[in-house]
């Protein structure tokens, strides 16, 4: 009897040890992800509104668009030099098409670097705030 006893004493005391030990844990307290990534500080230093005159034509200058597209001889039909001629390009998506590279469009601008994604970023910001002739 005291060998039954004791079996079923220790057989008690062994679950008990095995049953308050075992503790479902979530997955994501088990095997935590990586961190969230921080978010991206905008190191573009895009002004609250836009300007064309200040930024935007700058840029196009820059990176060769009105020297290609100029009134002159313009490449392909397309004249950029001044407000007023790159409205219709605008309108129509292929101005910020052609420098973001999205398929459909021509990337531009051709046989020189791409522009920089802050600049680009200039010229949609630019757009959204309606394009002002500023």
């Amino acid at each position: 009897m005291t060998t039954s006893f004791f079996t079923r004493f220790a057989s008690l005391l062994f679950l008990t040890f095995v049953l308050t030990n075992c503790v479902y844990h979530a997955e994501e307290v088990l095997y935590p992800s990586e961190p969230e990534p921080e978010p991206v500080i905008d190191t573009c230093n895009i002004p609250s509104v836009v300007s064309y005159d200040r930024d935007v034509e700058p840029l196009l200058v820059k990176h060769y668009c009105v020297a290609c597209h100029e009134n002159a001889d313009p490449a392909g039909g397309i004249t950029l030099e001044g407000y007023g001629r790159v409205t219709p390009y605008i309108e129509n998506g292929s101005l910020l098409g052609s420098i973001r590279y999205e398929q459909g469009f021509d990337p531009m601008p051709k046989g020189y670097p791409r522009m920089p994604d802050c600049e680009v970023e200039m010229i949609r910001v630019w757009i959204e705030q309606g394009y002002p002739n500023n």
